[in-house]
């Protein structure tokens, strides 16, 4: 009988699990309703919209998380309790999921994953990956082949030139197959300097090995890649370079900003950006723009790359629908800009999602976030991911 007693109790504690999850999903079942409404313009610019985040009300004690796909909202807690382990916000992992689950075993949710017709690829920091036993400076790289469904891997250490750093953290990927770019903050306590570098490896090199590119000056000590709406711009052929210092009270700020290209090995020389206001970079097909923050919205620019130094030309305005409202782009896709918009006011937010024509500036589209809780409270949005998922 005692051969059976760690599969009885395993059993038992399966049962156990199951039923109190299945308790808290009956007492905890959301109270809100969740809906995109068209104010004005076409539908049809969000038919691919993912949006992840939170709504939360003044009362909350439930998960508020969220996403919306499909046109249709799901609250995470809604989900099977399977479901919700497997679940990611981010729309690429879960695609991958529904193919090549396999792929995803032992890697981390927070990584770089890319994905292209021939092949899928996973970038990260060997201390993301869990239950991982090494994980001392090294870097880790995955792609699987979908013709073949062969998955490699490889674990690439510091170059020599850098391996006297003690501490290492990844601050940014950038996978443009066969070539990766890893951007890393390492210290040396032996010299008490610490410094930004950029490393890259060809996955097609006869054998593949961690090179240094550059090392960012000292004054260069931060990076931002992402927007001042907090929301990530992942895999960017750019990278935001910021001086930051810290106050006794820990407020940071920031007295310089650059933008480098990976592909170029180069740092954009671009005088007029220390005129603008919380600069972010919006990358598309038709070229490289920077939207500046204004009073009620933003300002597009779009940049000339090939002249040095860059030249800004100022393509159009974009206004918020209110002035105590804050308009935040996001991204551009096919000639519109995709802007997040929050209104504030009488201790009430309101949240909206619109897009514009990018040479034109003429609004397209404009949608409401709103609940229908059975509390009739105010709901404030968080969004975590804003995106199109194919």
């Amino acid at each position: 009988m005692a051969k059976y007693t760690k599969l009885i109790g395993t059993i038992i504690f399966t049962l156990i699990t199951f039923s109190v999850y299945s308790i808290s999903q009956g007492q905890n079942s959301t109270n809100q309703t969740l809906t995109l409404s068209t104010i004005e313009g076409d539908p049809s610019y969000i038919d691919a919209l993912y949006l992840a985040g939170y709504a939360f009300t003044n009362t909350d004690s439930d998960d508020p998380s969220f996403v919306y796909q499909n046109g249709d909202f799901t609250f995470l807690e809604e989900l099977s309790f399977l479901d919700k382990i497997d679940h990611s916000t981010n729309p690429l992992i879960n695609k991958i999921k529904d193919k090549h689950a396999s792929f995803l075993r032992g890697k981390s949710p927070y990584a770089t994953f890319e994905e292209n017709k021939e092949r899928i690829i996973y970038a990260s920091s060997r201390s993301d990956i869990y239950w991982s036993k090494s994980t001392a400076n090294q870097l880790s790289v995955s792609v699987l082949e979908k013709s073949t469904n062969k998955e490699t891997t490889d674990v690439f250490s510091l170059p020599d030139n850098l391996q006297k750093s003690d501490f290492m953290n990844l601050r940014d990927v950038y996978i443009t197959y066969p070539k990766i770019y890893f951007t890393v903050g390492t210290s040396n306590p032996s010299t008490n300097t610490e410094a930004l570098s950029v490393l890259s490896v060809d996955l097609e090199d006869s054998e593949p090995k961690l090179k240094l590119v550059r090392e960012f000056d000292s004054e260069f000590n931060d990076t931002n890649n992402g927007n001042y709406t907090g929301l990530s711009t992942s895999n960017s052929r750019y990278l935001n370079l910021n001086s930051t210092y810290y106050s006794d009270e820990g407020e940071s700020t920031v007295s310089k900003m650059a933008f480098y290209d990976y592909s170029e090995d180069k740092i954009l020389d671009m005088p007029d950006l220390e005129k603008l206001s919380s600069p972010v970079v919006l990358e598309a097909e038709e070229g490289l723009y920077i939207a500046a923050a204004a009073e009620h919205g933003y300002t597009i620019y779009k940049a000339d790359t090939a002249k040095s130094p860059v030249a800004l030309s100022k393509i159009t305005e974009i206004s918020g629908s209110a002035e105590s409202s804050t308009l935040y782009p996001t991204f551009i896709f096919n000639d519109s800009l995709y802007s997040y918009e929050e209104i504030y006011a009488d201790k009430n937010s309101t949240s909206f999602i619109q897009t514009n024509d990018l040479e034109t500036g003429e609004l397209t589209y404009r949608g409401k976030l709103t609940s229908n809780n059975e509390k009739d409270e105010n709901v404030y949005f968080s969004l975590t991911e804003f995106e199109l998922s194919e």
